[in-house]
């Protein structure tokens, strides 16, 4: 969804609100004043300060803009620690996702250590144990964790794509071929995420792969927006976004409106109150970047498409199924045939969906609706072996020949 006028003029207002007070006024919305900002909050302030810690790879910044930060050592897996402190910030910690477990009620001989209570580390665990034995199949992927054990916005299947997750591992808006994943965060699906879980539907707009989009106008005024810093770079006139350093021709347009957003709005323009239209084709619909959502309906078929709206394929379903839609083996097709990876691509259902098994040079294996190994692989000659086992919620419509493999 675009970002509204009163969406992003709130976005602004609270940004610059969020470092003012009645006795200081920043220059901007930005940390571009730490050390009055510092004082204000009664917190050192040091010249070097750094959001970085040199060689050490935890660090701590227990206030705004790196006022007062102070950086810890890590401790590696097996290594001794401690799961008490008398200080508030100890000078060492176990590192990304490890933590300080013993084996005793007392806490003694405690060693950092993979938590395998959470998900996404168990299945890691496992993954790097059957890399170990040389045992992992063709369809498996090790999971992307988050250093508190849950599951990293964006995770990668081989071969394929990336797409987007919250930290329960539930699929989230966002998708890119996996020769892309260096510069997929997925940090705006996971905005969208909380923002609708809260009741909200304003918000600010994603790209395609569930990143934030670096671009974003209101009221004739554009801004460059730096998720990453934090930065703002702007106001510049709509009228030269094309020369802002932020645009890109491959994603933006030069009146901003994405193309999904404008066929909405011409959709919504058709008529005026007095007239009733009667037409197959429904307001279209678009996900978080502007572009197309996966799934759209005309007359009594839904039908997976592109991010520009086109036909994937020959994916459709009846309209009665919609709600059962996902298109995320048809859409996986298309990003791999996009980035060149289209000799591998899956074997899709009628209706856009994963065939409930999968195969990759002489093995075959089950997956699940995101198109990932479920269970061991067998060899393709014992393909039989999975038409039971290799079920899921959203199972094809058709009766599946092995001929099509």
């Amino acid at each position: 969804m675009a970002p509204t006028k009163r969406s992003l003029s709130l976005f602004l207002w609270l940004a610059l609100i969020s470092t003012s007070s009645s006795d200081y006024t920043p220059n901007s919305i930005l940390c571009d004043d730490i050390p009055a900002i510092c004082e204000k909050n009664g917190l050192p302030y040091e010249s070097n300060n750094e959001t970085i810690c040199g060689s050490l790879d935890r660090y701590l910044n227990p206030a705004v803009c790196n006022c007062g930060h102070k950086c810890m050592g890590s401790i590696g897996e097996g290594k001794s620690c401690s799961t008490s402190s008398v200080m508030m910030f100890p000078e060492e910690v176990c590192g990304n996702q490890l933590e300080c477990i013993s084996s005793e009620t007392s806490g003694k001989n405690a060693k950092c250590t993979p938590n395998t209570a959470h998900e996404c580390i168990f299945l890691a665990v496992e993954y790097d144990a059957a890399m170990e034995e040389g045992t992992v199949g063709p369809g498996q992927y090790r999971p992307n964790c988050n250093d508190d054990g849950s599951y990293a916005g964006r995770q990668c299947s081989p071969g394929s794509s990336c797409y987007c997750v919250d930290k329960g591992n539930t699929r989230l808006f966002g998708e890119a071929s996996v020769t892309e994943f260096d510069g997929m965060d997925c940090e705006c699906a996971i905005y969208w995420s909380d923002t609708q879980s809260r009741g909200l539907t304003e918000g600010l707009r994603c790209l395609v792969n569930g990143n934030f989009d670096p671009l974003f106008c209101v009221d004739g005024l554009c801004y460059c927006y730096d998720h990453e810093k934090g930065s703002i770079d702007g106001p510049y006139s709509d009228t030269g976004i094309t020369d802002m350093p932020c645009y890109d021709s491959s994603v933006h347009n030069p009146n901003y409106t994405n193309i999904c957003s404008q066929a909405q709005i011409d959709w919504d323009n058709r008529a005026d109150n007095r007239t009733i239209i009667v037409d197959q084709h429904r307001r279209p619909d678009c996900d978080h970047s502007g572009y197309y959502a996966p799934v759209q309906i005309t007359g009594p078929y839904a039908y997976c498409v592109d991010p520009y709206g086109d036909l994937i394929e020959n994916f459709t379903a009846p309209l009665y199924s919609a709600d059962e839609m996902t298109c995320n083996c048809a859409r996986r097709r298309y990003f791999m045939e996009k980035s060149g990876l289209g000799a591998s691509k899956p074997k899709c259902c009628s209706n856009g969906e994963y065939f409930p098994y999968q195969k990759r040079g002489l093995q075959a294996y089950c997956v699940d609706n995101n198109g990932n190994q479920r269970g061991n692989a067998t060899p393709i000659t014992d393909l039989e072996s999975l038409v039971e086992t290799c079920t899921y919620t959203a199972p094809c419509p058709e009766d599946i020949p092995f001929a099509l493999f």
